[in-house]
């Protein structure tokens, strides 16, 4: 059985994605890539400053927690109260562009399941620690 780095990365080396800019965007960071030459962006909470190029195995299991937030949320209050933020123009139009966004990545044929589960990447468990010291 793969390690969760490297089930991270063959979805990474599958060459689908193509990540362009991480940078913040207030109080959360904003991870632009393309997926089959369809751009697309992510906003992340990165609590534990995880988020870099060096290691975008990990950068991509914090994206998926991203769509495994919105996906467990039952509405947008929900889902913004998570991340702390208000219900802007912005931000409602953000929630709404996430079911393409998620269309988009399972067309690629990518595995949206965490590998790590978000207890244990919040706890420092399992193969978390494995997975940030490839950085």
């Amino acid at each position: 059985m793969p390690s969760s780095y490297e089930h991270l990365q063959k979805e990474l080396d599958k060459g689908v994605i193509q990540f362009k800019s991480l940078h913040t965007n207030g109080n959360l960071f904003r991870v632009d890539f393309s997926v089959n030459n369809t751009d697309a962006y992510l906003w992340l909470d990165d609590e534990y400053n995880d988020i870099t190029a060096a290691n975008l195995s990990l950068t991509w299991l914090i994206c998926l927690y991203a769509i495994e937030t919105y996906q467990e949320s039952d509405d947008i209050t929900t889902w913004a109260k998570e991340y702390n933020l208000p219900l802007s123009d912005e931000v409602i139009a953000y929630y709404k562009s996430l079911p393409d966004l998620i269309k988009l990545l399972l067309d690629a044929d990518l595995d949206l399941d965490p590998p790590i589960s978000y207890y244990d990447y919040h706890l420092g468990a399992g193969d978390i620690d494995d997975l940030r010291e490839k950085r």
